[in-house]
């Protein structure tokens, strides 16, 4: 398989994940469940996590936290994505490959 052919192969896989996502995530269920999320990651507030005992940064919880976040911003990175992003996306790694 050549470079084009592959990155071809890219594009398509990068179109058909951002639609997929936003099939999954659109309507009134779809923000239901992104809000629930949002709260779920704490979008909204710091990821760092204090112990209830100690009062100190519990540095686990807070990668915890963290991880959660990058998963939540994962998803709404592909729920924007536009087609103009994606075709940057893919000459930079044509650049990359050449």
């Amino acid at each position: 398989m050549s470079i084009s052919e592959r990155i071809a192969r890219r594009v398509r896989m990068l179109f058909g994940l951002r639609n997929a996502y936003r099939r999954t995530f659109s309507g009134r269920d779809g923000e239901t469940v992104l809000a629930d999320l949002a709260k779920f990651c704490r979008v909204g507030s710091s990821s760092v996590a204090t112990s209830r005992v100690t009062g100190t940064v519990d540095t686990h919880a807070t990668m915890l936290v963290e991880g959660r976040r990058e998963a939540f911003f994962h998803i709404a990175k592909v729920l924007r994505m536009t087609d103009e992003q994606i075709n940057q996306i893919m000459e930079r790694e044509n650049e990359r490959t050449e």
